[in-house]
């Protein structure tokens, strides 16, 4: 069990930015909803959360689904997993695929 501070999955997910676009948000920042597309170069289970800035996994999107190869799309609207709406600020957006991980930030504004 590792929890990582916010700085640590912070600059995580400014790597991981830059060293591919398999995980794209659109528009970031955003309101209301924000379109998540990502890419995968082969059938597999994928695990697809949200992140708050302290580290606590807020919104399980995709939790050891399996899923096709190719080019997927989720629409998140800013709430937990509780349904509830979260509070505005920076959120981190991790996929995991095999042994491959992800991250993004992403920017929410009411």
């Amino acid at each position: 069990f590792t929890v990582e501070t916010s700085t640590a999955i912070a600059a995580r997910a400014s790597r991981s930015n830059a060293a591919d676009n398999r995980l794209q948000v659109y528009p970031n920042p955003f309101n209301h909803r924000v379109q998540i597309r990502w890419s995968l170069p082969r059938a597999t289970t994928v695990d697809l959360a949200v992140y708050n800035i302290r580290g606590r996994k807020i919104r399980h999107i995709m939790d050891g689904r399996y899923v096709g190869s190719g080019t997927h799309t989720w629409a998140w609207q800013g709430r937990n997993d509780q349904g509830q709406p979260v509070a505005t600020g920076i959120y981190f957006l991790r996929l995991q695929y095999g042994d491959q991980q992800h991250w993004t930030r992403l920017v929410y504004l009411k």
